[in-house]
């Protein structure tokens, strides 16, 4: 039986920190699933989380064994429900992760290293698509603004470059990108190891283009930070092209650092601004960074030294970056060390789903679970009565780039909206996660029209959650829309 289990309120009470209750937010009971949950992914019908582990439910191989065990959280229900795909042997441990255009997860790679699949939430049912055309596993890949997947990097799986390459999933085909080298992103093997193009977070920049035989253009340093393998990055306003960078430490294991950068992207391939800021509350390596509805920054789990497969050394404490003011703030602590291999991602609720860990065979690091932190923003100033939240009557569905989104609310008041991209995460890398702030071109009270930027490089072709915020800055729940290409 898996789903909710016991309790876990028993964590470091808000007091202990010096701060209001309600300024801290709270943890729900844990969940459990049937296998380590590596990676998940939000499904845009439901809003439900899909999860797997490898082609053991607590373990992985280099190798594979072309099976992937996967389940299903139903947010609704609490129930969890578990399969095995088998049909096309793709063992899906560490690959890239994206979502498509159409809402379909797609993974690419892997311990089965030149596997592709898919899953579809309307058929419940995992299939394969063609295979890549250079084998990888530990890499990245990211959507496109025109709708397609792209791959760079990796190791372990397969001897030779790991250039970039482009999916097009109208074609189901994958063509080589020459002109998107590898190179530049790759460090010394004795500080990576097998490790040294991988989920790459490094201290040189890059643009990567993909049309024709793909591009690559240095975009400069990361100001004086270092390497920072195993580091956060979110882009918290899209519109303005902001990213936090956060912690990660030069070698793949080790002590992490706890600085932190803005970058601000400008024209593609052209000037990158890069600010320092004041230092995170904690150093921390391997651990997972969520955009929130209001453009805050969720911060969670990883390690103070960095261990693989270990429950040692954890940082408890999440904390909150809050782009007005450059500054972060501690949060209420979890009991669940959440360290190398552990997930986070928002959901249309606007809580944020923490969980996995591990997956290490006999281990003591291996956590079968996941539990929802739920911000302050969803309380009232005791921390503890849920706040009235505003609701959205109806809102479009589906809109065209450059097109607007129309909406009602339930109430007349005054609101603030933004934008989440639905996403993936495994291996603490969610490359699609973006939010996009938008500003109402007319309305007041019930009813707003909302523009969508025209360019697709930031308005990504696929699914979003439509966040409302009230004046006292509580979210509604999400309404699903489509970007469409």
């Amino acid at each position: 039986m898996y789903g909710l289990t016991r309790d876990v309120y028993q964590d470091v009470p808000g007091p202990l920190l010096g701060l209001p209750v309600q300024r801290i937010g709270q943890w729900g009971p844990l969940i459990q699933f049937p296998a380590v949950p590596v990676a998940v992914a939000l499904l845009p019908e439901t809003g439900n989380l899909l999860a797997w582990s490898a082609g053991w439910k607590n373990d992985w191989t280099f190798a594979g064994n072309g099976n992937t065990y996967y389940a299903t959280y139903d947010t609704k229900t609490g129930n969890v429900t578990q399969g095995l795909y088998e049909d096309t042997k793709h063992d899906m441990f560490c690959p890239g992760l994206s979502m498509t255009a159409e809402g379909k997860v797609f993974v690419n790679g892997g311990s089965t290293y030149q596997k592709a699949s898919q899953y579809d939430e309307q058929t419940g049912r995992w299939t394969g698509v063609s295979n890549m055309k250079v084998g990888r596993a530990y890499h990245s890949s990211t959507s496109t603004s025109e709708g397609k997947v792209f791959a760079i990097g990796g190791n372990w799986r397969v001897a030779g470059k790991k250039d970039g390459e482009v999916y097009d999933p109208k074609s189901n085909t994958w063509t080589s990108l020459p002109g998107a080298p590898v190179s530049p992103m790759i460090v010394a093997a004795h500080r990576g190891g097998i490790f040294q193009d991988s989920h790459t977070w490094f201290k040189p920049m890059n643009w990567y283009g993909t049309k024709g035989t793909g591009s690559q253009k240095a975009a400069g340093l990361r100001g004086a930070d270092t390497d920072s393998m195993c580091g956060i990055f979110v882009m918290f306003d899209a519109l303005a092209g902001k990213f936090l960078t956060l912690g990660g430490a030069t070698t793949y294991t080790g002590t992490p650092h706890k600085r932190a950068h803005i970058i601000t992207l400008g024209d593609a391939n052209g000037a990158v601004n890069v600010e320092r800021i004041g230092d995170a509350e904690y150093a921390r390596g391997y651990a997972n960074s969520v955009v929130l509805p209001n453009g805050k920054v969720f911060i969670v789990g990883g390690q103070y030294n960095m261990v693989l497969f270990s429950d040692s050394n954890p940082v408890l404490f999440p904390e909150m970056f809050d782009p007005e003011t450059n500054t972060f703030s501690k949060l209420k602590a979890h009991t669940v060390p959440r360290n190398y291999h552990s997930v986070a991602i928002l959901m249309p609720d606007a809580t944020v789903f923490v969980g996995s860990g591990g997956l290490c065979g006999g281990c003591q690091a291996n956590h079968f679970d996941g539990q929802h932190y739920s911000p302050p923003y969803l309380f009232e100033t005791d921390g503890v009565t849920l706040a009235k939240r505003p609701s959205i009557s109806s809102a479009t569905s589906k809109v065209a780039l450059g097109g607007s989104i129309t909406v009602t609310m339930a109430d007349a008041g005054s609101y603030t909206f933004s934008l989440i991209q639905m996403s993936a995460v495994t291996h603490a890398t969610n490359t699609d996660q973006r939010r996009i702030p938008l500003a109402a071109s007319s309305g007041s009270g019930a009813a707003y029209i909302l523009p969508i930027p025209s360019d697709a490089g930031i308005a990504l072709p696929g699914y979003w959650m439509l966040f409302a915020n009230n004046e006292d800055g509580v979210p509604s729940v999400a309404h699903t829309v489509q970007v469409l290409i």
